[in-house]
């Protein structure tokens, strides 16, 4: 954990949020699942300022890094255009302090 919130940011010189940390599989100690919630907790902690979702026993944080890693080629344009604008809403929103990374 502290290889990604402090050794290499300062090694490198940048923020842990311009670090991206891949894992080639799914589950168990190293898989995204997990690497993905100890990231969250580490980098996004729960804060009463954030809005934050519960989907499928995951928690999905204002601020969390998302990467889409799946196209839905039956999803209709408007559906998708729908999201965009209300990610869009809360990003111009003073009540949600978005930042232009997320995670999934």
């Amino acid at each position: 954990l502290s290889m990604i919130t402090d050794r290499l940011p300062r090694y490198v010189g940048v923020s842990p949020f311009d670090i991206q940390v891949l894992s080639p599989m799914k589950n168990n100690e190293l898989g995204v699942e997990n690497l993905n919630r100890v990231l969250q907790g580490a980098l996004n902690p729960p804060s009463p300022d954030k809005m934050e979702k519960e989907q499928g026993g995951r928690i999905f944080r204002v601020g969390d890094k998302v990467m889409q890693v799946k196209n839905d080629y039956q999803l209709e344009w408007r559906e998708l255009n729908r999201f965009h604008q209300i990610l869009i809403r809360l990003y111009q929103s003073s009540a949600f302090p978005f930042t232009r990374h997320f995670i999934f």
